[in-house]
């Protein structure tokens, strides 16, 4: 039995007794797919760890704006279309009411909280799916702790999840966290 498992879990709680956001993610691809989406669609469904002000009060660099500047920012930089979409509660797809994209994505990535703590511990179940639906094309598990800025929090979500996409080869190597 591999000892990598319990390397990780070790690393997560040295860091997250330093303060700093951490993070672990396991994936798998589909072998069938090979290639990279020109448009992507995210909805993330991300939990109490990441849950946003009111507009009206939002700091313009909570968790939640700092992720979707940050994604959008990196996936435009290696040639790919992303339409974000922040959610509550489970993360499917907006209703037709105009905030959706017009036409089919390449792809769908849903980022969905499946527990969380009250001391900033957030499992994730990650899923890339073709723009139609009909074939899963990647999937991951991520454990994230949440430390330090609201900011941090949403950088390290985004770096953790972006890199292993381009180790699993969803993304191109072109695509670095800026």
């Amino acid at each position: 039995m591999s000892k990598a498992p319990y390397s990780s879990l070790a690393l997560v709680a040295a860091m997250a007794l330093t303060g700093c956001a951490t993070a672990s993610i396991v994936s798998v691809k589909s072998p069938a797919y090979q290639g990279t989406p020109r448009s992507l669609l995210i909805i993330a469904a991300l939990g109490p760890t990441f849950q946003s002000h009111t507009l009206a009060q939002q700091p313009p660099d909570d968790s939640q704006t700092r992720f979707k500047r940050k994604i959008s920012a990196v996936l435009r930089a290696c040639g790919i279309s992303p339409e974000i979409e922040i959610v509550d509660g489970v993360a499917t797809p907006a209703k037709s009411d105009g905030s959706a994209q017009s036409s089919t994505p390449d792809a769908i990535l849903r980022i969905q909280a499946v527990w969380a703590t009250s001391r900033g511990m957030t499992a994730f179940h990650l899923d890339m799916t073709s723009g139609t639906g009909a074939a899963v094309l990647w999937q991951a598990d991520m454990s994230f702790h949440a430390g330090g800025s609201e900011s941090d929090n949403g950088n390290v979500l985004a770096k953790t999840f972006i890199g292993q996409m381009v180790q699993d080869e969803i993304l191109p190597q072109s695509c670095v966290f800026l």
